[in-house]
Order: C-alpha cells, then structure tokens, then sequence
C-alpha cells in the first residue's frame, strides 16, 4: 500500500495577516516613489501596527480596529482583497491532507511548499524574527533584560525563565493552549534550534548566543520606538485617531493606565465594598454582553431606536441599561446564575456639538475626572464628527481637548465620522473581547484584586453591583477628592495636575497655609511633577491659582 498521496506539508504562518502586509510594503514603495511622504509615513505607521497585531483579521473593514487604519485604507485593502480572491483559488482547511491556509494566505500549492530550495530555507532561518508576543519573543526579551540587570548570574533556569517571560506573551508556558498538547515552552527548542539561545548543564541553563542577543535587542528597539513614536504622532498638530486594540494596548500586562499609582488609588475614591459571594465563571458558562446607556438611546422600550437598531444590524449581544458612569461597558453574564462581571473596558461617547457644551458648562472635566476614578484602566474616548457645523467653540479647539484627552488623561481616542461608525466600531471590540475571554475562568474579586493582566488563563473582575456601587454623582466625597474636583474645573488644569497638587496639599486650606508661608507664593506649584511622564505644572498655572485663591472674598 503507498502513502505517497497521504503525505502533506505543514504550512505554519510566521504572520497572521500576510497579505495585508505584502500589499501595506507595496503602497509604501509607491507613496516614496511619488514623494508623498506624508502618505509615506501614514503607511508605515500602518503596518507597524499591523504587524504588532497577533490576531487573523479576515476583512479590511476589521482593521478599523487598529492604530493608523482610516476608512479609505481598510476600503483599498477589502478591494484588493476581493481582486486577489477572483484571481486565486485558496485552498481549504481539511484534515484530509490538503494545504492548510487561512483566509490570508498566499496560494501556496503543496508541490511548491515541498520543493521549497535549501538556500530558501537557510535565508528564512537567518532572518527569523519572532511574532510579537508569541512565546519565542517574550523568551528573547526576558533574557536580554535580565542581562542587562545587577543581579544577572549568567544564566537564567526554566522557572526564572519562564517567570520573566511570562508576561511578555499571550501563551501560557505551562498550560496548554486549547486544541493543543503544546505550551509556549516549546518555543524553547526551536530557539535553541536557531542557534539563538544556549542550553547547557543539568538542571538546564539558559543564556543569549551573540546571535540571539542582536536578535533580542532589535526586539527591544522595536518595542520602545513604537511608544516613542505613539508619543510624537500624538504631539502634531492633526487630530488622531488612535484605535483599540492594538491588542498591545488591550493585553499589556500592565499598560500605562493599567499601573496604580498614588494619583489613581481606586480604594482613595471609593466607599467600603458589599460583600458578595464569590463567584466562578468557567470558559462556555458565559457571555460577552454590551451594556448602553439608557441615554443613549430613547428609551430602552423602543425598538426603532437609532441606536438600538443600529447594534442589532451587527448581531451581537447587548442591553440597554442605565450606567452611572460613561456610555457603554462590557460585562461577562454566566449563562445559568445570571451573575455579571465587569471586563476592564468603558467608553464615553461625544458628538462634537455636545463636546463643545461639555467643555462651556464643565461636564467635560468632570465626566472625565468620574471616568479616571471608576477603576477601569482601559478608557475610550469616542468623538463622531456630526452634529452640525457651528459650535459654541472653535473647531480648533475641540481638536485641542481631543490631544489633551489621549495626550494628558492618557485615553484611547477613537473619531469616527458619523453615528453609524461608531456602532460598527463597538461591535467589533464587542467581537474581540468575545473571543478573547471565552476560554479564560474568570474570578470575582476586590477591587483592589482587580485583573492588571488579562492575558492570563485566569482574570480577576469586579462584580457589576460591586461597580456600580458609589459610582453615583450624589456620593459623599472626601475633602481631597472636593479640591480635585474644584481644581479640574479651572482652565489647564486637568486630572493629573490635580491629584499631583491634593497630593501636596489636601484641602484648599491645606495649600491658602502653604501660600502664606512661602516667599515666592506665586511659584508654589510651579516644579510639582504630575503624570507618566513627570512634566512639571509651569509658572502660569501656578501663578493663576495663587490668584483665585488669594481673592479677598476666598479668605
């Protein structure tokens, strides 16, 4: 009996979308070729992005999803998708033997994989670099870093290893993913396959080859020049359109909001919790539901609601219920006890006329200021351009609170042309976070407990009643969250500036004391750090403060 038919190559994809990356490199050859260096550079912003996403993405349309991705580059990538499906045939995922390939692959017959050349393969192997936040990455990254520490013996064991490694990558090293008898540990043999790591002696230790280590510092470069350059996009003078997920940002570990910090306590800000039973909700047990304000539409009753109706085109799960902070949320629903579990993710919807009333009548500070103070660490601010042309304030200006709001308050902001984008782009978070926690166990927990890192197999999330509890407005606040709160209604200064002076001085007449007693009072505040990036507040913010509350009828 031969076997010769039975016998198929394994096509394995170092990148999830390869096709949208030939085509991003191919758009970038012609932007330069034209001298079209602003389209030059928006592309390559594009495809950075891409590259950084781990995910198959199967249309252009979901690219919408990522960072640098507007409308007309996700329609030119669904034309060309559809051209290049009518002039190939993609093979199917069978067990039968044929070639197995997703949606975007190249059509790579199985004779062509075969007789693939020596030289071909050695070329491959040579210019390997791991997917980010595959396994094989986050075991590069963890040694090199430990290199670079005080305490580094020359070698890392398995459990040290994989501890560091651990959350640089969406695999578990010790469990095995879903459908598999393999962990990211696996990756560890390819590596020292490649030549790019050292195993030696018994227990096993593990170090960097010179190879590896040129591979792992590109690795770090490319990962700290993707938030400098975040940064400075940030800075221009056009408004951007920053998406989520960059699953980077969604499962970081630890992202820049994820970190509390002394200016973000969540204990600070809120009451004594309710005790609850703890509940369990284990992968198929439960649901990813989109929760909307009940003032976002007209009325949970009404079925030709725009917004209801809109969300229901797109067939995914959701309620209307009323939120008493921000817009739309996302819980987890166990499908037999009804318990809810808030996942990390709130948005807060503007269109830019109500932008404009928000910033004139002070709704815009403090919404912002209830958002920071919710303990969601993954905040989405979503602008529609509509709403008419003329607004109380300069478009300028709006465009300036939208910079400040990602820049200062450290929110995702996403713009959108109209009502109808919007719910597209809700729909398909609301697509992605299904898929990304539906074979995780997750956990209720305090908030002090709550998940930092959601690319573990187990999430800890707050309850929904736990969330909602003390999130109203007419809450008791204490004496240092009233000064914040006065604090962010004054002109330039936002939430971080004004936790960093409470911080300082507690009450208003905590910092009138330090006034009196400084001899250049004007400049009190003038060197105190706030935010990630340690700025200082500045002389005019200081000196305008000194003035309000020096007024004689403060005293």
């Amino acid at each position: 009996m031969s076997f010769t038919n039975e016998k198929r190559a394994k096509i394995k994809l170092k990148t999830p979308n390869p096709l949208f990356e030939k085509w991003l490199m191919e758009w970038i050859d012609e932007a330069k070729a034209t001298g079209n260096l602003l389209k030059t550079n928006s592309l390559i912003n594009a495809l950075d992005s891409l590259k950084k996403f781990p995910l198959v993405l199967k249309t252009g349309k979901e690219c919408m999803i990522l960072e640098h991705f507007d409308t007309n580059l996700c329609v030119q990538l669904d034309r060309k998708l559809v051209s290049h499906r009518q002039n190939s045939e993609v093979s199917e995922v069978c067990d039968n033997g044929l070639v197995v390939l997703n949606e975007q692959s190249l059509p790579v017959s199985q004779s062509e994989n075969v007789s693939e050349s020596k030289t071909q393969r050695t070329k491959k192997s040579k210019e390997y670099i791991p997917a980010f936040r595959s396994a094989a990455y986050a075991l590069l990254l963890a040694l090199f870093r430990k290199e670079t520490s005080r305490d580094y013996k020359g070698f890392m064991t398995k459990d040290e290893l994989q501890k560091a490694a651990q959350p640089l990558t969406d695999c578990s090293f010790k469990k095995a993913q879903s459908g598999s008898f393999y962990t990211g540990w696996n990756s560890m043999s390819q590596l020292i396959k490649k030549g790019l790591i050292i195993k030696a002696s018994n227990p096993a230790k593990f170090s960097l080859s010179e190879e590896g280590r040129q591979v792992a510092s590109r690795l770090e470069n490319s990962s700290t020049s993707s938030l400098s350059s975040s940064a400075s996009q940030s800075s221009g003078n056009d408004v951007p359109s920053i998406d989520i997920p960059d699953l980077n940002t969604i499962i970081a570990p630890v992202s820049r909001r994820g970190k509390k910090t002394e200016n973000e306590e969540i204990e600070d800000s809120q009451p004594v919790e309710i005790e609850e039973e703890d509940i369990v909700l284990s992968p198929g047990t439960f649901d990813t539901i989109l929760l909307v304000d009940t003032q976002e539409t007209s009325g949970s009753s009404q079925t030709d609601d725009e917004t209801v109706t809109a969300l229901k085109s797109y067939n995914i799960k959701f309620e209307v219920r009323h939120l008493k902070v921000g817009d739309f949320l996302w819980i987890c629903r166990c499908r037999t006890t009804n318990h809810e579990l808030v996942l990390p993710f709130i948005v807060e919807r503007k269109r830019l006329d109500d932008l404009s009333s928000s910033i004139i009548d002070g709704r815009f500070h403090e919404q912002k200021f209830r958002l920071k103070k919710c303990g969601v660490y993954n905040i989405i601010y979503l602008v529609e351009e509509t709403g008419g042309h003329k607004f109380s304030l300069p478009l300028a200006s709006l465009h300036q609170a939208i910079v400040n709001t990602m820049v200062s308050d450290e929110f995702t902001v996403k713009i959108t042309r109209h009502h109808n984008e919007s719910m597209s782009y809700l729909a398909t978070i609301t697509t992605l976070l299904t898929n990304m926690f539906r074979n995780k166990v997750l956990f209720s927990c305090k908030k002090s407990e709550w998940s930092l890192d959601i690319t573990e197999d187990a999430v800890f999330l707050l309850t929904f009643k736990t969330f909602i509890h003390g999130m109203g407005k007419s809450r008791n606040f204490k004496a240092r969250e009233m000064f914040v709160k006065q604090l962010v209604q004054m002109h330039g200064i936002s939430a971080d500036k004004a936790w960093a002076i409470a911080n300082l001085y507690a009450t208003p007449a905590a910092y009138i004391s330090a006034l009196n007693k400084s001899s250049v009072p004007a400049e009190l505040v003038t060197n105190v750090q706030y935010g990630a990036l340690n700025r200082k507040i500045g002389p005019a913010i200081s000196g305008h403060l000194y003035q309000f509350y020096t007024l004689s009828n403060l005293k």
